[in-house]
């Protein structure tokens, strides 16, 4: 028999990544655990946020819908975020680019590769017999369009593959993959100027079949976002200094495992087998047992922050934080990002770093994050 060991056993990674460590919660386990991290150093700066946030490249696998505030026409992105409480190779890769070529619609795509690093092979006296790469990516196309002055909508759709572990096992194991959709819709109310609004963002994420029997990590954003002066059509306050902030409420949008009885008769809660997709993102609001009031405390909640200053600089912050008797799921978030324009383009480079707290702090996957992202955008629309 041949055993398979990494850095940190992945099925640890998997629990923590869903934020399954209360046996209140017990929802269940899913495929493509990586789409559960953060997308891309911006959001990580704010701790996730990523659903009612002024607009950037990135919202191909944030809201799509945020792609029409691009001020410019072409907007590329590559992102590095690394992951060392996972392992010392575990990092996920990002490219990303959109198009708008009109204010009324977008294109986007969006290339994602995670990997955990390699992975030792051992027979059962403990000897290596061999290594292999585990790795997941996902191939994107987005599309977004304007539906008022001031609401907007997207989709993204999205082709999932994890890697095989070979045949090191006795038998070839099957790869995941599937293809999975987004959808996002952004309103902006515009308040006492043409620059101060509130801005409100609802998205769902993963929308897809299950792989080999596991759900995908479907999930449900809401967003809410004040801002004073940010990008309203390439155009700025005249202050130095423009800010925003706000909230954004997340829930995972899959089964809750019922009590059971000995003979495996369910107590209290649903039967998490045989739901449709759709019927599955209805149904992961009322299935826990003990019924909505327990699902509700599945929700994660985070607060973040913008500042920047005179288009140069930029300053995040961001707070998450799950109830812990549900999950693990606590984190602080610092972010940074420097501004240069020559000509009709705009050059970016954005930083961030993130820091679990709480009882399982040493043991999160987002222990010790630092992430690295550059944008460059250019050609104004006309």
């Amino acid at each position: 028999m041949k055993k398979v060991r990494s850095n940190i056993p992945l099925v640890v990674v998997a629990v923590l990544l869903s934020g399954n460590m209360a046996a209140q919660s017990r929802q269940v386990s899913t495929i493509f655990q990586w789409l559960n991290l953060p997308t891309d150093a911006r959001s990580a700066g704010m701790a996730g946020a990523e659903t009612a946030v002024d607009g950037d490249v990135n919202a191909t696998v944030g809201n799509p819908a945020r792609l029409l505030l691009l001020p410019l026409q072409h907007n590329f992105s590559a992102d590095l975020i690394n992951f060392p409480q996972i392992s010392s190779e575990a990092k996920k890769i990002s490219f990303r680019y959109a198009l708008k070529p009109a204010n009324s619609s977008v294109f986007g795509c969006s290339i994602d590769y995670y990997t955990n690093g390699n992975i030792a092979l051992l027979n059962d006296y403990g000897a290596e017999i061999g290594t292999i790469k585990q790795y997941e990516y996902a191939f994107g196309l987005s599309y977004g369009i304007q539906l008022t002055e001031s609401s907007f909508i997207g989709t993204s759709l999205r082709y999932n593959r994890q890697s095989t572990l070979g045949s090191f096992l006795g038998a070839t194991s099957s790869a995941g993959n599937t293809v999975a959709g987004d959808i996002g819709y952004l309103k902006d109310f515009k308040l006492r100027d043409q620059f101060e609004k509130i801005r409100f963002g609802v998205a769902i994420k993963n929308i897809g079949s299950k792989v080999n029997g596991q759900y995908l990590p479907t999930k449900f954003n809401l967003g809410l976002t004040y801002t004073d002066g940010h990008y309203d059509d390439d155009r700025f306050t005249s202050f130095d200094f423009a800010w925003s902030g706000g909230l954004q409420i997340e829930k995972l949008l899959v089964p809750t495992l019922p009590d059971v009885d000995n003979s495996g008769a369910i107590i209290s809660g649903k039967d998490p087998n045989n739901r449709s997709v759709f019927g599955n993102l209805i149904s992961t609001w009322t299935d826990a047992p003990g019924g909505f009031s327990n699902n509700l405390k599945q929700l994660k909640y985070t607060a973040y922050t913008e500042l920047l200053f005179k288009k140069l600089i930029s300053f995040r912050a961001g707070y998450t934080y799950q109830n812990p008797d549900i999950g693990s799921y606590q984190h602080f978030a610092l972010g940074a990002g420097i501004v240069w324009e020559y000509e009709n383009s705009d050059y970016h480079i954005n930083l961030a770093y993130l820091q679990p707290v709480g009882n399982a702090a040493a043991y999160s996957p987002l222990r010790n994050v630092f992430s690295l992202q550059f944008i460059v955008q250019f050609a104004k629309n006309k």
